[in-house]
């Protein structure tokens, strides 16, 4: 395979020899010697030969590979560069504040309003983050080679990344209900409808969040654990973010599930969130590399 450096070289050289003017902006096209407007077609990316200066960033997936011989412009990799960062940033905190609330759950507190402070609020706010990092990264896949002005929502399961994010959003949704169960205001409800607040969302919850892990899993081809050793694949970051984040949601689907029958037990509930917790920190720490590493599409888009 071509270099990196040897194919900045030629997309640099390429645009120096070439005695053409700057291509025509997003809304035109060259006929001849006239230039017309014909709307809103510029493609996301262009072609190397048409490179001539300024940033040259490539579009790579998750596994470094240069996609299709072609390079993003100036706006769209700033664009790209700047809503992966805080889709990190939000997976990253929600899942410190999840390790928090686990860690100090063991403890039995003789004042509910310490207990909602140490263990309630840092849940909540961890899934509101996790909602918001879910939200950016759909945000970011159904704007993926778009023009104009970007969309807020669009059901786009073609696109990379969209069905992955997606999970992650509606679980996170549903989970926050689950984080406000305890809150006073609900105190007085039936105890029934408390406990399917409270397990019932988190279950349904939790297997979203293993629904979006798979299909990471699948995107970083790391479904087969032997096929990846034996290629050497587990050595790369997105296999241990994807597993890291399905292991995640199977070990928060447990704890849930055994919450619905003993909300106080120390094994079954209160380390399995911390382990899961700390999973899901792997993973938001992998992605932040990874953004770190300019591969910007993390363990979702290629």
């Amino acid at each position: 395979e071509m270099a990196i450096e040897d194919m900045v070289d030629i997309a640099l050289e390429t645009g120096a020899v070439d005695n053409r003017d700057d291509p025509p902006q997003s809304g035109s096209r060259v006929e001849g010697d006239e230039l017309t407007h014909t709307g809103d077609s510029t493609p996301l990316v262009s072609s190397m030969q048409t490179v001539g200066g300024g940033m040259v960033a490539f579009e790579f997936s998750s596994e470094g590979v240069i996609g299709d011989d072609m390079v993003l412009d100036d706006d769209r990799w700033r664009w790209r560069h700047t809503l992966s960062y805080w889709v990190c940033v939000c997976y990253i905190l929600g899942s410190i504040l999840f390790v928090a609330g686990s860690a100090f759950w063991y403890k039995h507190y003789v004042h509910e309003s310490r207990e909602r402070a140490l263990v309630v609020y840092p849940f909540l706010l961890g899934s509101i983050l996790f909602t918001l990092g879910g939200y950016l990264g759909v945000f970011q896949a159904i704007n993926l080679g778009r023009r104009g002005t970007s969309k807020l929502w669009e059901w786009s399961p073609e696109k990379d990344g969209f069905l992955g994010y997606w999970f992650y959003f509606v679980g996170a949704l549903v989970y926050n209900v689950s984080c406000i169960e305890p809150l006073e205001l609900f105190a007085d409800w039936p105890d029934w409808l408390k406990r399917e607040m409270a397990w019932g969302a988190a279950e349904v919850g939790s297997l979203c969040f293993i629904a979006g892990a798979f299909v990471e899993v699948r995107t970083t081809k790391s479904l087969n654990v032997f096929e990846a050793v034996k290629s050497g694949r587990w050595r790369k970051l997105p296999f241990w973010l994807s597993w890291n984040n399905l292991f995640g949601g199977c070990l928060f689907f447990t704890a849930a599930t055994a919450g619905r029958w003993d909300p106080t037990s120390p094994g079954w509930v209160y380390t399995t969130y911390l382990i899961g917790s700390v999973n899901f920190f792997i993973a938001s720490s992998i992605m932040l590399w990874l953004w770190k590493e300019e591969q910007y599409g993390l363990g979702f888009i290629p």
